[in-house]
């Protein structure tokens, strides 16, 4: 479009010009209209890569929150997860069920209950204990129960005394001598849980040799009661076993190592006795679960064994207390032991044996006293053996085998 300065022209030239801009301002409005293409939409370009879903920052609801500035991760609740079904194990009525004794449904409740076929001991004693909790254990015989403890990796008998004889359930249906013995294995265990760690003298090896064997030294002359009761069937001349069995644990000096045997050799009173074991006339003392029949059996056999060198017996009272002749039983200690020095008549301090017992045991023993000392009068140069009533505590009584046939 032009443009005009009106400025300084004639009003004629001035609509003049008005008229021809008219005229072509209409013949462009009266073109022919130009065809245009349709318009082209822009489509964006599809990206090459797969748009991921952005995921939720794990640090966002914890305690301490997310400590990145500008985190990666979207800032919301973590999605909740969905927690596994897990199977659903039948519940099971121990009351009356015949297939306690099963050992396939044994195994088969235990493979579904544990998850494997062979929990640990500490998984067997929790689940014993668990049960026993739930009134179960009444349920199972005592045949069932040693079937179960097996089965659950509480397999010796000591184990299975501490862990699931001593339940109340449990415990009361044992005999008595089992319970005394339950009792001590329990109390031997907690006592060995409850030691500190410092029990043990580490530095025992760093001490001088001198100093060691003394300590060994001072060991031996504590002195062991060796436990032993009449052999009645083959005698060996050799190895063993001789003339007595032996019911208490072996010598504990002469199997700990080569310095406490060497102490214990410095004993020149110790030596293998009665083919049983190493026995010190010294400082051991000899203990006779016989009866008054079985000593006058073996008496004239004794000596040859070992018996001329032992200085302490001890003997069973309950045994011997209703020998009707106790001078009988005086000749045949001195046949067997005629250099013994003292004599104890042991008893055990329950309630049965002392209202069965004690009553006449001072009048007992005064005549087996008078019995003894008129057997060992002919001995020249040596007073007759010192001889006392001692009383033990009932679980130690059971260990000695003097609790009146209990054991």
């Amino acid at each position: 479009m032009t443009f005009i300065s009106f400025h300084h022209q004639p009003l004629r030239h001035i609509l003049a010009e008005v008229v021809e801009i008219n005229r072509r301002n209409n013949n462009v409005a009266y073109r022919a209209p130009i065809a245009s293409a349709a318009p082209i939409k822009v489509v964006p370009k599809a990206s090459a890569k797969k748009t991921q879903k952005k995921q939720a920052c794990k640090y966002y609801r914890s305690p301490r929150g997310c400590r990145y500035k500008n985190c990666r991760f979207l800032h919301q609740d973590l999605p909740s997860e969905v927690p596994e079904t897990l199977p659903v194990v039948k519940a099971i009525v121990w009351k009356g069920n015949p297939r306690l004794s099963d050992e396939t449904f044994r195994n088969n409740y235990i493979l579904q209950h544990f998850g494997w076929g062979s929990p640990t001991k500490k998984q067997g004693i929790e689940w014993f204990q668990q049960m026993h909790s739930d009134g179960h254990l009444k349920y199972f015989t005592y045949d069932q129960l040693l079937d179960w403890a097996y089965s659950l990796n509480i397999q010796t008998r000591e184990d299975f005394l501490i862990y699931i004889g001593s339940l109340p359930d449990i415990f009361h249906q044992f005999r008595q001598v089992t319970q005394h013995e339950i009792a001590k294995l329990k109390a031997d265990d907690d006592s060995e849980k409850a030691k500190p760690k410092y029990d043990t003298f580490h530095c025992f090896d760093a001490l001088p040799t001198e100093l060691r064997l003394k300590i060994w030294g001072f060991a031996v002359r504590t002195g062991r009661q060796l436990i032993v009761k009449p052999n009645f069937h083959t005698v060996h001349t050799t190895g063993g076993p001789g003339i007595f069995f032996r019911k208490s644990s072996p010598s504990p000096l002469w199997l700990a190592n080569k310095e406490s045997e060497e102490a214990s050799s410095r004993d020149t009173t110790c030596s293998f006795l009665f083919g049983c074991d190493m026995f010190s006339a010294t400082f051991d003392t000899l203990f006779l679960s016989h009866s008054a029949a079985d000593l006058h059996l073996c008496a004239s056999n004794v000596p040859s064994w070992g018996g001329d060198v032992v200085q302490r017996v001890s003997l069973t009272y309950y045994k011997v207390c209703n020998v009707k002749k106790l001078i009988d039983l005086a000749k045949d200690l001195f046949v067997a032991f005629p250099v013994a020095i003292r004599i104890e008549f042991w008893l055990s301090d329950s309630a049965k044996h002392s209202a069965k017992y004690l009553p006449k045991s001072a009048a007992v023993m005064e005549k087996a006293t008078a019995a003894i000392n008129e057997a060992y009068q002919g001995r020249i140069g040596m007073a007759p053996p010192r001889v006392r009533l001692i009383t033990v505590p009932e679980a130690r009584a059971i260990e000695l085998d003097i609790n009146d046939g209990f054991w």
